[in-house]
């Protein structure tokens, strides 16, 4: 089946419940599968917690082999119960995916960065705090107090290079949208596309992206 061996850990996407929301990503590892469609997964996890899925609910999930992305959907079709260990069986629906995790590999963090762009009424160049929460060769994902429009450009410092020191890019606004819920004043989800200025740009914040992941793998070991 693909590239898929036992005990391999799986990224497990849910679609929204709200319009505008993003994925919800969930941690499971590869239990078992047959030479159908069927895998076993261990109850995919939201932080501590099993996440509720539901029965004929579709997933999508990805699992990392080399320098590629495996990914492939799946329909929920029983939850299962072990002495105290939780699984899920699945039925793969569709055909496996392969992509070059070097594009499109993501990287989740919790990093104070910086966006910087000009006020439109007053003119003035505004230095704003905010919390990245995603990284990949394409774009960066961020929660800011101000709401941008599509299309506005900005630039963003990302904490990623050597010694963590601050990295600038130029960025398009791609999306924005405001989550209702939140009691904190970084309520907007503003999701950026980088505009390199050329190659070596790119490849470096990719580099960067990679030996990021290798020191947290070190640390959760």
């Amino acid at each position: 089946m693909a590239e898929l061996t036992v005990g391999m850990k799986l990224d497990v996407f849910v679609e929204p419940e709200k319009e505008g929301g993003e994925r919800v990503k969930l941690l499971a590892t590869l239990e078992g599968f047959t030479e159908g469609t069927r895998l076993l997964i261990t109850a995919p996890m939201q932080g501590m917690m099993i996440y509720p899925l539901q029965i004929n609910q579709k997933l999508d999930l990805q699992c990392y082999v080399k320098s590629a992305i495996i990914s492939f959907e799946g329909v929920v079709l029983q939850r299962l119960n072990k002495g105290s260990l939780s699984y899920v069986l699945l039925n793969r629906v569709g055909e496996f995916k392969r992509t070059q995790r070097r594009q499109d590999f993501r990287l989740e963090c919790l990093l104070d960065g910086r966006i910087v762009y000009t006020d439109a009424e007053s003119g003035e160049t505004v230095k704003m705090p905010v919390i990245v929460s995603d990284i990949s060769g394409g774009g960066t994902s961020v929660v800011s107090k101000t709401r941008f429009n599509t299309g506005d450009r900005l630039t963003v410092q990302l904490p990623i290079g050597d010694k963590m020191a601050n990295i600038t890019y130029q960025c398009e606004v791609r999306r924005c949208f405001e989550d209702h819920d939140s009691v904190l004043p970084m309520k907007y989800h503003v999701g950026l596309r980088f505009l390199f200025k050329d190659e070596r740009e790119k490849d470096f914040l990719i580099s960067r992206i990679f030996v990021m992941e290798r020191e947290r793998r070190k640390l959760n070991k």
